[in-house]
């Protein structure tokens, strides 16, 4: 069943809905830009943070080392731990890094 939906293509296209989105969000960041503004952008990059790593954890799961095979699953999961790795880090004070836009 799990198999099914990560194929299928209603599953594919809210990913690509999710992608491009993300792009726009992305694009929406400015110099001086107010805190609510930046403080919604944030919480909706989360949003989509939590989006992409479920589907990279369902298409693990269903798939298993099969889903390595694929050079864009690759590149999702990378992206994918390179942004946890970045807002952990993000979140230890001592270490005083930003990544906000």
């Amino acid at each position: 069943m799990l198999i099914r939906l990560v194929t299928s293509h209603l599953f594919d296209s809210f990913i690509i809905t999710c992608i491009l989105l993300n792009t726009l969000v992305l694009a929406m960041a400015w110099y001086d830009q107010g805190d609510a503004m930046q403080q919604v952008l944030v919480n909706v990059n989360f949003a989509f943070m939590a989006i992409f790593t479920i589907e990279a954890i369902l298409k693990l799961i269903a798939m298993k080392s099969a889903y390595f095979k694929d050079g864009w699953n690759v590149f999702d999961f990378i992206v994918v731990v390179c942004t946890i790795v970045a807002l952990i880090m993000a979140n230890i004070p001592d270490l005083e890094i930003n990544v906000s836009q």
